[in-house]
């Protein structure tokens, strides 16, 4: 309740918090912050990357390096090959826009016929 003091012939509120049931309830918890160790360990260990080129031709990059060409039919093998026993590692699909979709299409089922867990399809923002 605010308290009203009298000084003069003026009359003035004076405007307090009461600080005591905040108190109580923030010392109730405790907080469980991340530390900057434990973000590190989240980065992903690799990034496969299947590119569609404008001519059709599809190459294989393992953590950006290049892994050469390879066919529809390789992906299932060569997916699993640079997952190292890790399915979990995710698989980038891109693709020249000027690739018709349903060969995206056949790239991503091989991918899926090959066992990975984690597909995307990489997309170039529209700033660039």
């Amino acid at each position: 309740m605010p308290a009203v003091m009298h000084r003069g012939s003026r009359r003035r509120t004076i405007s307090e918090i009461n600080m005591v049931p905040f108190i109580d309830v923030i010392s109730v918890g405790t907080v469980d912050l991340p530390t900057v160790g434990a973000a590190r360990q989240h980065q992903e260990p690799h990034v496969i990357e299947l590119v569609l080129a404008a001519d059709g031709t599809l190459r294989a990059r393992l953590d950006g390096v290049d892994q050469g060409p390879l066919g529809l039919a390789q992906v299932p093998a060569r997916v699993k090959e640079m997952q190292r026993g890790k399915d979990d590692v995710p698989v980038l699909i891109s693709a020249d826009k000027s690739v018709r979709y349903e060969k995206v299409v056949e790239v991503m089922d091989a991918a899926q016929k090959g066992g990975v867990k984690r597909l995307a399809l990489m997309t170039k923002s529209a700033n660039r």
